[in-house]
């Protein structure tokens, strides 16, 4: 029994690190009601791959969307522009010279909580495409979302800082006008000093 496990385990592995690896990165942890909440969906894949298609399913009873970006993706034509319906935002395009390696955003999602409670945003229907000519496909994993929607932060949570007070009164300056000594004009130019 113990061989087998290990048989499965083995041929299980070049599978894995062969797969494009889908994933939500937030920029912060979790949202608050009414804040902006920004992530980012991101694939990393080993094998150079050149297309993906896709959904992403989020609770609309906790989080609007308000917009989506593209900007300085690898995919750079678009089959289906990343839009929302019906709280799926889908996606699909390609990257005619293929990229793999480090992790790289596809898109982000801007959000803007509405409520406390928690939820999941999930992947729906993902996949990859090698770049190898004949479009094969491209193992893919997923890694879904959890979240915690907080309450808004007050202002009034923070103890208002007190500025210190200013005991030093303030230097005492005499103001005059005087001739310039060394100009052809002799013309009158103020002059300040203390009068400490």
């Amino acid at each position: 029994m113990k061989q087998l496990l290990f048989t499965c385990l083995f041929f299980a592995i070049p599978c894995i690190t062969q797969a494009a690896v889908f994933t939500l990165q937030p920029r912060t942890t979790n949202p608050s009601i009414e804040s902006e909440w920004i992530l980012d969906v991101m694939v990393q894949s080993e094998k150079p791959i050149n297309a993906i298609e896709g959904s992403i399913a989020f609770p609309k009873n906790l989080l609007i969307m308000l917009s989506l970006s593209s900007a300085g993706s690898p995919i750079n034509m678009w089959i289906e522009t990343p839009r929302v319906e019906d709280s799926v935002i889908s996606f699909s395009g390609i990257a005619p010279g293929g990229f793999s390696g480090a992790s790289r955003r596809l898109f982000s999602i801007s959000f803007m909580p509405m409520q406390t409670g928690k939820g999941t945003l999930t992947f729906k229907k993902v996949a990859a495409f090698a770049h190898d000519g004949t479009g094969s496909v491209v193992p893919a994993v997923t890694k879904p979302l959890p979240f915690t929607v907080q309450k808004k932060t007050s202002l009034s949570a923070y103890k208002e800082i007190q500025p210190l007070p200013d005991t030093i009164p303030p230097e005492h300056f005499v103001h005059e006008k005087r001739r310039a000594p060394n100009k052809a004009e002799n013309p009158l130019l103020p002059s300040f000093f203390s009068a400490l």
